[in-house]
Order: C-alpha cells, then sequence, then structure tokens
C-alpha cells in the first residue's frame, strides 16, 4: 500500500521513455523498435508482478519469527548509521537551497560543455573481422595493366594469410566494379581475418599493416578500412558539395582539398569528379566528307567497328547463341596514330579514302562520372577517419571548409556521414519528447505541475554522469550511448519519484514539508540504493565486455553505471533540497481531496441551518 503508487509512477514514466524511440525513422528506427518494444512488454509485466506475485511470495516466505543472521544484523546496522549520517548531512543542506542551485547550474553548465567537447560518430568501431581494400590507379587504365598491378597487391599481402598471420581468406577483385562498366582503372579486395582467438591483431592494427605494404605502390592509391557495424557501404567519410556547374565546383574541391592538407583528421582524401580521364575527340569535316561522297553514319560505323566492337550477327553452336562482334586487332587500335591505317568507303567513287582526311582529332582529359545530389551538379569528397578523431571533427571541418567557397550552394550526406547527421537529430528529438512525456505523466499522478519538476531534476544529473563516464572511459557518444542516455532518463526520475510520492504521504498524515522530506529521504535511502545497486550490478556486464560487439555494448554500459551512480548520490540531496522550497506551493491529493470534502460539507449544512 505505501509503495503502490511509486512502483506505478516509475513504470510509466520507463515506459513514456521508451514511447518515442518505437516512432524514430531510419536506420536509427530499424535498430531500436524491437529494444523499445522489449522493454515496454519487460516492465509492464514486471508492474504486474511486483503488484500480485511479490507480496503474495513475501507472504508465504518472509517470517518475522525467523532470528536475524550476522551478516542482517552488520547490513542493518550500517545502513543505520549510513541513515542516521545522510539525515545529518541532509538536515544541513535543507537550510542553504541557494548553494545547492549553484550546485546543479555548474553540473549543468559542465554537462553541456562535455557534450560539445565529446566526440561524436555513427558507431563505436568493431573488431568486425573483414577489411576492404581499393585500388586506384591512373583513369583511362587498360584491363591488362590493372590486372597486372593487382596482381602485385595480392602478393604483397599473401604473407599475412600465414601460420602466423591474422588473415583467413584474401580475395582480389578485378576490376573492382566487377566489371559492371567498361571501367578498369579501379581493383578491389577483401580480408577475412581469423577468429578472434586465433589472432592477436584487432582489425584496425590489422588496416594499418596492410595500408604499409601497399603506401609504395607505383601509380595506384591504395586504401584499406573496415565498414561500419551496421553494414554500410563505402568509406566512413562521404561529404558532398552541390552547385550550378561543375567546373565552379571543381575550384571549390581544390580548396576545400588544399585545406585539408594540413588537417590530420583526414586519411585519403579523394572526390568522384576527377578531370583525369583522357579522351579523344573526333570532330568530323562534315564538307569533305560530302565532297568525297562519304556519309557521316559511315564514319561513325567505321570508327565503332576498328576502335570499339559493332555486333553483326549471331550463331547457334550445340543450342547456345553467341554474338559475333566485329572489331580490329589489339595491336591496330592502340595510339591515335592507328587512325591513318582506318579507311571508310566513298559511296559515288567507291574508293576507300583514309579517314584521318576526314577527321580532326584532339586530345583532352575530362571527369568520368557526373554527379548529380538532389538535383543539383554535385562532387562527393570521400576519406577515411585518421585515429584519433570522430566523424563528427572531420564532417565539422569539411562543412566549414564548404560553406566558405561561394560556388557550394548545398552540401550533403551519403552513406555512413548521413546516417550519422540523421540519426544525432533523431535521437535528439526523441530524448526532449521522452522529457515532455515524462513529465505529463507525473503531472497526471502527483495531479501536480511542480512535483514533476522536482523529480525531473535528476535528468541532467543523470546525463552529466553519463558524459563524464564516456571521457573517462575514453567513449563517443554515437547512437548505442545516445539510446542509453533516453533509457537513464527512465532509470534516474524513480529515486526522485520513491522520495516524493512518500513525502507527499507523511504531509497527509500532519507532518511539516521540513519533516516530511527528512523522514522519506532517511526511509527511501534503502531502497534507492538497493535499486540503484542492482541497476548498476545489471549493467556492468555490458561495460566490461569484450569479443564480438564489445564496443557497442559497451556504449551502453559505460552509460548506465556511470548515469546511475552519480545521479543516485546527486538525487538523494537535490530533490530534498528542491522538495522542500517548492513543496509549500502544492498540496498533496490527499489534502485537495479532504478539502473539496469540506467545502461539499459546508454546502449541505448551510441550508439546514
Amino acid at each position: 500500500g505505501q509503495v503502490s503508487f511509486a512502483v506505478i509512477a516509475s513504470t510509466l514514466v520507463v515506459i513514456a521513455v521508451f514511447v518515442p524511440v518505437i516512432f524514430i525513422g531510419g536506420n536509427t528506427g530499424r535498430l531500436f523498435r524491437e529494444l523499445a518494444a522489449t522493454m515496454i512488454g519487460a516492465v509492464g509485466v514486471s508492474l504486474i508482478v511486483s503488484l500480485t506475485l511479490t507480496p503474495m511470495m513475501c507472504s508465504k516466505i518472509l517470517s518475522s519469527q525467523r532470528r536475524p543472521s550476522r551478516l542482517n544484523q552488520w547490513v542493518d546496522g550500517a545502513m543505520t548509521r549510513l541513515g542516521a549520517s545522510y539525515r545529518r548531512r541532509l538536515g544541513l543542506l535543507l537550510e542553504r537551497f541557494w548553494i545547492v542551485v549553484a550546485a546543479a547550474v555548474g553540473i549543468l553548465v559542465l554537462t553541456v560543455a562535455g557534450l560539445a567537447l565529446l566526440k561524436g560518430e555513427l558507431v563505436p568501431e568493431e573488431d568486425t573481422g573483414l577489411v576492404f581494400i581499393n585500388a586506384t590507379g591512373p583513369e583511362g587504365l587498360g584491363y591488362d595493366k590493372l590486372l597486372a598491378d593487382m596482381l602485385e597487391v595480392e602478393r604483397r599481402l599473401m604473407p599475412m594469410t600465414g601460420t602466423d598471420g591474422p588473415v583467413h581468406r584474401l580475395v582480389i577483385r578485378t576490376p573492382g566494379n566487377f566489371g559492371n562498366t567498361a571501367d578498369f582503372s579501379t581493383g578491389g579486395g577483401t580480408l577475412a581475418l581469423k577468429h578472434w582467438n586465433e589472432r592477436d591483431q584487432t582489425t584496425k592494427e590489422v588496416i594499418e599493416e596492410i595500408k604499409q605494404r601497399l603506401n609504395d605502390m607505383p601509380g595506384m592509391r591504395t586504401n584499406a578500412n573496415q565498414r561500419s557495424s551496421l553494414g554500410g557501404r563505402g568509406r566512413p567519410v562521404q561529404f558532398v558539395i552541390g552547385g550550378s556547374s561543375f567546373s565552379d565546383l571543381a575550384q571549390a574541391r581544390d580548396a576545400i582539398m588544399l585545406a585539408a592538407e594540413s588537417y590530420p583528421g583526414l586519411v585519403g582524401l579523394d572526390a568522384d569528379y576527377r578531370e583525369t580521364k583522357p579522351q579523344l575527340l573526333i570532330d568530323i569535316d562534315t564538307t569533305r566528307a560530302a565532297d568525297l561522297g562519304v556519309s557521316v553514319t559511315a564514319i561513325g560505323e567505321t570508327l565503332q567497328t576498328m576502335m570499339g566492337s559493332r555486333k553483326v550477327s549471331t550463331y547457334t553452336d550445340r543450342g547456345e547463341e553467341y554474338d559475333v562482334l566485329v572489331q580490329a586487332q589489339r595491336g591496330d587500335r592502340l595510339s591515335v596514330r592507328d587512325l591513318s591505317n582506318t579507311y571508310v568507303r566513298s559511296l559515288t567513287t567507291n574508293e576507300l579514302i583514309p579517314l584521318s582526311n576526314l577527321v580532326r582529332m584532339r586530345e583532352t582529359a575530362d571527369a568520368g562520372t557526373l554527379g548529380r545530389y538532389n538535383k543539383l551538379r554535385a562532387i562527393t569528397l570521400e576519406a577515411n577517419v585518421a585515429p584519433g578523431y570522430s566523424l563528427g571533427e572531420v564532417l565539422d571541418f569539411l562543412e566549414a571548409e564548404a560553406l566558405k567557397q561561394p560556388a557550394v550552394a548545398a552540401v550533403g550526406y551519403k552513406g555512413e556521414s548521413r546516417d550519422y547527421r540523421e540519426s544525432g537529430s533523431s535521437l535528439t528529438f526523441a530524448l526532449i519528447l521522452a522529457i515532455v512525456v515524462i513529465y505529463l505523466v507525473l503531472a497526471a499522478q502527483f495531479e501536480s505541475f511542480i512535483h514533476p519538476v522536482t523529480i525531473i531534476l535528476t535528468v541532467p544529473l543523470a546525463i552529466g554522469g553519463a558524459v563524464l563516464g564516456l571521457h573517462l572511459m575514453g567513449a563517443t557518444l554515437n547512437i548505442y550511448s545516445q539510446i542509453g542516455i533516453i533509457m537513464l532518463v527512465g532509470l534516474a526520475t524513480k529515486n526522485g519519484i520513491l522520495i516524493v510520492e512518500f513525502a507527499n504521504q507523511l504531509r497527509d498524515a500532519g507532518r511539516t514539508v521540513t519533516e516530511a522530506i527528512q523522514e522519506a529521504a532517511e526511509r527511501r535511502l534503502r531502497p534507492i540504493l538497493m535499486t540503484s545497486i542492482a541497476t548498476v550490478a545489471g549493467a556492468l556486464p555490458l561495460m566490461l565486455a569484450g569479443g564480438a560487439g564489445a564496443a557497442s555494448r559497451q556504449a551502453i554500459g559505460i552509460v548506465i553505471v556511470w548515469g546511475v551512480s552519480i545521479a543516485t548520490v546527486l538525487t538523494l540531496f537535490l530533490v530534498p533540497v528542491f522538495y522542500r522550497r517548492l513543496a509549500p506551493f502544492t498540496r498533496s491529493p490527499d489534502a485537495v481531496s479532504r478539502d473539496l470534502d469540506g467545502q461539499l460539507g459546508h454546502q449541505e449544512a448551510a441550508p439546514a441551518e
């Protein structure tokens, strides 16, 4: 009877925290929607159990006749002494309200500053056991040269697959795009590492060794990275600049890349728009061709046949149909001079005319691809994040440099960078919405707009403890630590609910505000410590986790362990001090009911008089 209100209130608060998480969109929503549904279901069932099964089991199992053991006596004595000491110190702070306010404001300022200084990324770097290699050569590189270069890459990496090496399997691709296009300037590779128990090197250390083995490849730019644990493709940094023309964007690209040379947070910065692909532009002299009786179509078909290939027929062999392609021998189409040996027939004189007499040739270079982003001409900058830096830091740097360029009309993100930006805004919205929902739930339960404020004051303390833990443990602010902070909001408010709800009961019994809050805080000290210790003990294995997926679990564990621990200590003093100052402006629900009953009784008795 004494705790049922507090149990219901704290359970509804935890449920209210996870309701906004269900409606988060994007990859973050898909990742945590199941977690939110599981928590809501588990906490809802635990409410029923705590109000029905647990009291029944206590009535059957607990016995007042059983003699307490030495451990029980020692624990009871320690808690009694701790409670008395806590009440004395609380009594001193109750008379020093503004000192407590200043301390709370200081903690809030430190929390905001700590969040600003905390490194941000989408997900923590895991030991995934997979490494992906990208090798890029000069534009227009032929297949034979690319194959030779990739075989050299394979030769350099094969020693890592030995008995003592960390690599289980090595796969090299030529070209890197699986042959979907005629671009033979890029190659790729995949390294599957051995099981965690069979190697001493982490995936990150293997990547550094690969870079050392390939950094002096002649004529090839190589890059090794591991994909995000969420399964994203491409490098983590994918920053897009958009504008009206590619020439202006190319100047902005060059300026950004020049500034990035002095910024150590980016590794292997490159752009998808490079004016390095060699092209041969052929201008047909239509007047001369007409005079000689050669059509433009004939010139085009001749160029297609000799320099490329042209399908002229098909034939069937044993049930299989094959295309017949006409093409000049490889040795006859390697240079521009070979066009002098190409002839086209005149329709009027039936003579063979050298093609070089009918065309003018210009060699130039242009980009291999022309990108678009949100209907704008766009260039994408890609890079890896250097050790010691976070994805959020490098994206902020690139965005600041891009905004300095007049040609950049808009900036955007792709891949992991886009997920990082979207997840930050969506989880921040979920946190704010969770706090608002908690306030409304508590206001409805306490029938007061002031008591929920007293309880929610513990939220900044919990977040401050989580931020401190992330800094001390060398962790980052990512989607896992952010979802841990949202969980922390529900876990931290339960301590305030226990104290405030019991203080209201004591006020209903006739105690003054000071007497009620002092006794409530002392009486609720033991259950607060018990539940907090149980919560920390449950999250401690997450914080100390190792093996596959350890970084993700550690992010949640650090937030809960440090947040609950620090919030518990500070809540025991902050909530009573604010309750003593704010509670005189409120009345408990029982007092309100008594006043209403008295007023109604007086109105009914008046006519009888």
